[in-house]
């Protein structure tokens, strides 16, 4: 059976968090919760990592090689991950809260803040089994550091903070500048200073032994001490002896500040030093070299010859040759050629330049800033919403204006080429992407306030008008008209805020919102012809959006008549798509009914003695009008509601306890799932009325414990005993949990259910009702009502919790602290979710509703928050064969695994081909008819071998046969490549050797694949008719599939059940496939749906191209056949298979 794997997060709001481009700026990473997501603004998808850190992530770092990513959660707890492979490679606690990290130009190094102090790491190798080596740490600094800023050589560094100054330090060690043969034995000191104050040293070596002497004089005052150990113990900063130290560079320090600074950057040529503050003020600092005192330094040989920018110039380079070492006695030195020195090394003094104010808005101050060192173009964030962009060279003016709203903005990022702009708001929950040059938006998403109430899949798996053109009434945002293309999936999600968003499972982007609803939306339903979604709101109104002009056509209230009707709680549509029903909450419990074409309404449904939960339409074709209503009062009711005006009387199954959700069995067989309290759900026959079976989940739900619950997570632990065993017993069990939303696959055979206080979903299987799988949706300890065990040391009085309180005492964390304070202040008691909600309430994880795509492909999960969104993992990985960055799908999946099945193997087996294609065309060059070598294909059918000598015995008897014969002569080798590597199922291995295999060759491969590699093939043709990441060799493709469907016809109908019955009777008749549980009829359906799908977009786009140049291709495809002899007056050779050859093409 296919399992499912975590995907995308939509619908989730900003939360805060660094962005961070890509090395090439068509790509920004954010986190989202404890995960990464990734935004590919060039190809319009995105995508979220599967690595999870431990809390909320606080700091991105992606290395400029994109190889690398460092992510840190809020604690310092940080996981190094494979960028290209979404695999973590390594875990490191800096045990402190990380304001900033960078890495390096040359991705060698990398900075991390330390509270007042910077540690520089090494950049993790396969050598060192991925972990960081610290190389050293510095200091200076009174206050915490904010920013960190390296040269574009990676031999310097500027670091700021709230102390009002900015710092410039040097990379390399005192030990590797004043000792060329340590430097390259890579002799590492590193130096710490703990909390008390006592300096602790440690040395490692690589290489020889180096004796190591401490040069910090007794007797320092406090503060010079201080300072000149956090340096690497170089003593006093004066005299030449410290100067040596750097290789002739001095740390500098930049002051004259009066505001903490927001900022601090280097000019390209590193002349200038640019400081940004928090008030709006750039101080630029400018070096102005020394030439006198160069030209002495020169003359007497002490200075230091450096390459600018070439870090293995320096690390390479023997200082010994320059300057005698310490006790070395005066004598005569070899000259050496002087080279060009750095600029920071020559002789000279740092002078402020200029000091300009920005001219902010009043009471607006400086939030973040980034600056582009190619344009020297600085983007400043500002409290109020608005960010600016100015220009720092030659004179400080202002570029670019705008604003977004007025909630702070945490965050802002300019690309490589200082063209976009990414801007993060986390009070509004806001992130956009903004070209200022032309004034564009390249991205613009806003997720739900406060979480996704409802979510549901479009019965056909797309719109043919996905955005287009809209109404009023509607917005469209992301990436215009080609984020939801034909037949891509399509899902609708209500939440807390009264909105309606469309949003493509492809690409991952929101192209439509409604926002006509003034009250929470309850549930969403799309009609069975998906040209329209319906949603029921607590505001009192059903509200019907058009698909096709993005509009609110039809709204149903009830009528003035009725009684006072307070909310809808629940929306289902028959399926003819021409009935309405809706669950009313108010003074009485009934159902109301309206026409969808004339909006009246047609019937109240009333009898109920409490509130009407859920409700659903049959998909049996021959009970159209049966409609199932869900009740509080513990009745399951079916009625028709077309017989019921020729007097049919309604039937009521009665259940154990209130019913909470309930499901129709897609395949119309009269079977519906109802969910209960207590964790129940039965499977009633509404044919017979009987209980085809039961499911027991309470213990699956497995909810965590709420920092402010009263209840213990005793159904997931049990009791604990004094020895320390946990018994389990329904004496312990908090029946209080249940299953909130359950959900059919479009097989029917396995179903889905989410409770509301877990953070797991189950999945059950339909014909045995137990647990097949159970995926945890998120493990963020940031998160409340996760973890089962709590800390009883953080409970103060009156059951209170420590994480009720803000603690923060950072700067930073200002402007969070005022909202949350404000926010609680107009917070009322009783209210979980909106603005009337306590802040803490954010921090709380709930589970409202589920969905399964039509195909099975998808399943949704609407959070608290989010919507977390899993797809099939049924065969080929794309991580990196298939997309530009990572996909956190898994690279190795082998569908078959034996001795046989290895890359080796596969790579003999194509250099095997080659060698035998090099050989036929020599003979063919040469004349000679030397019979061809037999070789065997291992793992081929008959019909291969056979195949496979008639092809070597008609290309030896032909002279000059041509290219089909050379192509021909390998195709064993070139077979047994290709069936070894959909053995092994590795994306880059069978995509390279599916390039290499010519069209002739399709149909003899097809006979000699087996039934147990057809899955795995089908999947990967539908990769590569993916629009994002798949092939442009369509023809190629087409060619596949309908040789595939030709040759496997009968192992396809065996499966789908086109020529035995079901799942069951295929396994009685000893089908080795379904005997084996390999696939299931339900996936097979599902993966040929896909393809489908696929076919379909790929013939709408090309149906028109195609037919308008179709005589043109005939044209093209037979004149430019002539013989190769340009002597000769020969006519040119037709294709006579070219016109029937041009026609297969423009059919697809």
């Amino acid at each position: 059976m296919f399992s499912y794997r975590y995907q995308n997060s939509l619908g989730s709001t900003y939360r805060g968090g660094s962005l961070q481009f890509t090395s090439d700026g068509n790509c920004l990473l954010n986190p989202v919760g404890n995960r990464t997501q990734i935004l590919d603004l060039k190809q319009n998808r995105s995508l979220c990592l599967a690595p999870e850190n431990r809390k909320d992530i606080s700091l991105l770092a992606l290395s400029p090689d994109n190889r690398l990513l460092l992510s840190v959660d809020v604690d310092g707890h940080s996981l190094l991950v494979n960028f290209a492979k979404a695999t973590i490679l390594h875990r490191l606690n800096f045990r402190t809260k990380v304001r900033d990290a960078v890495w390096s130009p040359d991705s060698q190094w990398l900075a991390v803040t330390h509270g007042r102090l910077l540690q520089l790491w090494r950049a993790p190798a396969v050598e060192t089994g991925w972990q960081f080596e610290k190389y050293r740490t510095l200091g200076g600094h009174r206050e915490d550091i904010r920013r960190i800023t390296w040269s574009q050589d990676s031999l310097y560094l500027l670091t700021c903070g709230d102390d009002m100054q900015v710092r410039l330090y040097s990379v390399l060690d005192h030990e590797e500048a004043g000792n060329g043969r340590a430097a390259l034995e890579g002799t590492v000191e590193q130096q710490t200073v703990d909390p008390s104050g006592k300096r602790n040293t440690k040395s490692k070596k690589r290489g020889a032994a180096a004796d190591i002497k401490s040069a910090t004089a007794a007797g320092e005052d406090d503060h010079a001490d201080a300072t000149t150990k956090r340096l690497g113990r170089l003593g006093k900063l004066t005299g030449e002896k410290s100067t040596r130290s750097y290789g002739g560079f001095k740390p500098v320090l930049f002051a004259e500040l009066r505001q903490p600074v927001r900022g601090s950057y280097f000019s390209q040529n590193k002349e200038y030093v640019f400081c940004i503050c928090k008030d709006g003020v750039v101080a630029t600092w400018r070096f102005q070299k020394d030439e006198k005192a160069a030209a002495v330094e020169s003359e007497s040989g002490h200075g230091r010859a450096r390459i600018s920018g070439a870090v293995d110039a320096v690390e390479d380079f023997d200082w010994n040759k320059h300057e005698k070492n310490d006790g070395e006695e005066d004598g005569t030195t070899t000259k050496q050629p002087a080279q060009e020195k750095d600029l920071l090394l020559q002789p000279g003094t740092w002078t402020c330049a200029s000091k300009v104010f920005m001219n902010l808005p009043a009471g607006q101050k400086i939030t973040d800033s980034d600056f582009n060192v190619r344009t020297n173009v600085a983007l400043v964030g500002l409290t109020g919403g608005v960010f600016s962009l100015y220009e720092l060279l030659p004179t400080v003016s202002v570029l670019h204006t705008l604003s977004i709203g007025q909630s702070p903005i945490d965050h802002v990022r300019l690309n490589n080429t200082g063209e976009w702009v990414a801007v993060g708001s986390s009070a509004a929950g806001q992130m956009l992407v903004w070209e200022w040059q032309s004034e564009t938006y390249i991205l613009k998403q806003q997720g739900h306030h406060w979480g996704v109430n409802c979510c549901a899949f479009a019965p056909s798996g797309g719109l043919r008008n996905a955005g287009g053109k809209q109404q009023s009434g509607a917005t469209a945002e992301g990436q215009g008209n080609n984020l939801c293309n034909l037949h891509q999936a399509v899902l609708a999600t209500g939440g807390h805020d009264g909105k309606v968003k469309l949003w493509n499972t492809v690409s991952g982007f929101n192209f439509v919102t409604f926002a006509e609803h003034t009250g929470e939306v309850r549930d969403l339903v799309f009609t069975p012809q998906a040209n329209a979604v319906i949603s029921a709101s607590v505001d009192g109104t059903v509200r019907a959006f058009d698909l096709l002009r993005y509009r609110n056509f039809r709204t149903f209230v009830s009528p003035p008549k009725e009684k006072k009707v307070f909310g809808f709680e629940s929306v289902a549509v028959d399926g003819g798509g021409e009935i309405v029903a809706a669950a009313a909450k108010g003074d009485v419990y009934s159902v109301l009914v309206w026409s969808l074409q004339t909006g009246q309404l047609l019937d109240t449904i009333s009898g109920n003695e409490a509130p009407v939960s859920c409700l659903s339409f049959s998909p049996n074709p021959a009970k159209p009008g049966e409609l199932a209503t869900g009740c509080w009062d513990g009745h399951l009711t079916v009625s028709d509601i077309f017989k019921r005006a020729r007097g049919s009387s309604p039937e009521k199954l009665q259940c154990g306890a209130s019913v909470l959700a309930l499901a129709f069995d897609p395949r119309g067989n009269n079977m519906i799932a109802c969910s209960q309290l207590a964790g129940q759900i039965i499977f009633w026959d509404t044919e017979f009325g009987q209980i085809r079976g039961t499911v027991e989940g309470i213990r699956d739900i497995c909810s965590g414990r709420d920092a402010k619950g009263g209840l213990s997570a005793a159904n997931d632990r049990g009791k604990k005993s004094k020895k320390d065993k946990y018994k389990y017993s329904l004496e312990h069990v908090n029946l209080n949990q249940h299953f909130g939303s359950i959900a059919y696959t479009a097989s029917g055979s396995l179903l889905l259910a989410s409770s509301r206080n877990s953070p797991h979903v189950c999945l059950y299987s339909t014909t045995a009702f137990e647990l097949v799988h159970r995926y945890t949706l998120t493990n963020n300890q940031s998160l409340s009502g996760l973890k089962v065990l709590l800390n009883a040391g953080k409970t103060v009085v009156d059951g209170e919790t420590l994480a009720e309180y803000d603690l923060s005492d950072s700067e930073q964390d200002d402007y969070e602290r005022k909202r949350r304070r404000v926010r609680d202040n107009a917070a009322l008691p009783g209210v979980k979710v909106g603005d009337s909600a306590k802040a803490y309430e954010e921090s709380q994880f709930h589970c409202w509703g589920c969905d399964f795509s039509l195909d099975g492909k998808n399943f949704a999960v609407a959070t608290s928050h989010g919507l977390m969104l899993y797809a099939i993992d049924s065969g080929v990985s794309a991580t990196d064969g298939f997309q530009s960055y990572g996909t956190a799908l898994e690279s190795f999946q082998p569908a078959v695994l034996t001795e046989n099945v290895s890359i080796p193997n596969i790579l003999k087996a194509l250099q095997e081909h080659e060698k035998e294609v090099r050989g036929c065309w020599a003979r063919e060059e040469s004349g000679d008819e030397e019979e061809e070598p037999r070789d065997e294909v291992v793992g081929t059918t008959p019909a291969l071998q056979s195949s496979s000598s008639t092809s070597r015995s008609s290309s030896s008897s032909s002279t000059r046969g041509g290219p089909l014969e050379v192509r021909r002569s390998g195709s064993s080798h070139l077979t047994k490549a290709f069936i070894l590597s959909l053995a092994l199922n590795d994306a880059r291995i069978l995509l390279e050797v599916y390039e290499r295999i010519p069209i002739e060759e399709i149909s003899l491969m097809c006979q000699s694949i087996g039934a147990s590699l057809l899955p795995t093939l089908i999947h990967f043709l539908t990769c590569m008719l993916h629009p994002s990441w798949g092939s442009t060799s369509i023809e190629k493709h087409v060619v596949w599939l309908e040789t595939l469907l030709t040759t496997h016809i009968s192992t396809f109908l065996q499966w789908t059940g086109g020529h035995r019955g079901n799942e069951i009777q295929q396994k009685q008749h000893q089908d080795p496939i379904l005997l084996n549980a390999k696939v299931q009829v339900g996936e097979i359906q599902a993966l040929l749906l896909q393809c489908l799908q696929q076919l379909s977009g790929k013939y709408s786009k090309l149906q028109s191209v195609f037919e308008k140049n179709k005589h043109m291709l005939t044209y093209l495809s037979t004149s430019g056949r002539y013989d190769k002899d340009l002597n000769s007056c020969a006519a040119p050779q037709v294709d006579e298979d070219a016109e029937q050859r041009t026609d297969h093409v423009a059919q697809v």
